[in-house]
């Protein structure tokens, strides 16, 4: 089963971008905190009604601020608050429709000058502080720490996949960034076969270069029929957000094609 939606609602506001993902057959939708969880509890509440009435599976991108790396402790503490702050908000997001934990996806952190291991570690334990209050809170929300675009950035597959074994959080595999982070070298068969039967992800065209990502482009619909037949032929069970500058009409574009492969 693979889910495909946009990221955010392309400027329409929640209403109207949840019926238009309705009405086009896309099934899953991310809100979007990329500069602060702004959003109030009641209209978390009313987006969550929204959703599930137009049949739509909700998840989070926390705010871009997050930094579980830092060597400031205040940094720390500020990038938990957002995560937990994007977790109380996704929480009301859960659907009984769908009886799946909301995913809560950010970018963990930074290697700077630290030794690799050492920031293994201390993102392994932030997590597990993490889910201590969201076990209290008794949230339904589940961490999903982002595939992300640059060397410089924690966050390669396997990292994430020791972390899923060794605290239980999810993963958000970013495809676009994976391109961007291996300077376009990428065994994508390799990879897919590697990962978790079930994980959220992320899709879209980029720009990249030595450094890694750059920006995101239009998808490049090519290239999604190749990713498409291996999730296919793998059996993965994915919500795949598009993150394309246009997210609304591309998403539809990667559902139309080959229904039997897109289609909720």
């Amino acid at each position: 089963m693979i889910h495909i939606g946009p990221g955010g609602t392309g400027g329409l506001g929640y209403e109207e971008g949840l019926q238009y993902c309705h009405q086009h057959k896309l099934s899953c939708l991310e809100v979007e905190f990329t500069h602060g969880v702004q959003m109030s509890p009641a209209t978390a509440k009313s987006v969550g009604r929204i959703a599930e009435t137009n049949k739509v599976l909700l998840s989070v991108h926390a705010p871009y601020f997050i930094n579980l790396v830092s060597k400031e402790k205040e940094k720390i503490i500020a990038s938990q608050k957002r995560i937990i702050d994007s977790c109380a908000r996704g929480n009301y997001f859960y659907s009984a429709l769908f009886r799946k934990k909301v995913p809560i996806v950010f970018h963990a952190g930074y290697y700077q000058d630290i030794d690799k291991s050492d920031v293994y570690e201390s993102v392994r334990d932030r997590i597990l502080e993490l889910q201590e209050v969201i076990a209290e809170q008794d949230w339904n929300v589940l961490l999903c720490p982002e595939l992300t675009g640059k060397p410089t950035q924690f966050g390669d597959e396997n990292e994430l996949l020791r972390l899923a074994q060794e605290t239980g959080c999810g993963m958000t595999i970013d495809f676009a960034h994976v391109l961007a982070r291996y300077n376009g070298t990428v065994d994508y068969a390799s990879l897919i076969r590697k990962l978790p039967q079930s994980f959220h992800a992320h899709y879209s065209g980029i720009n990249y270069g030595l450094k890694g990502e750059k920006n995101h482009v239009p998808v490049d619909i090519a290239a999604w029929k190749k990713i498409a037949l291996l999730l296919k032929k793998h059996d993965k069970n994915v919500t795949l957000i598009c993150e394309s500058p246009d997210p609304l009409r591309d998403a539809v574009k990667m559902r139309t094609w080959v229904p039997a492969v897109a289609r909720r």
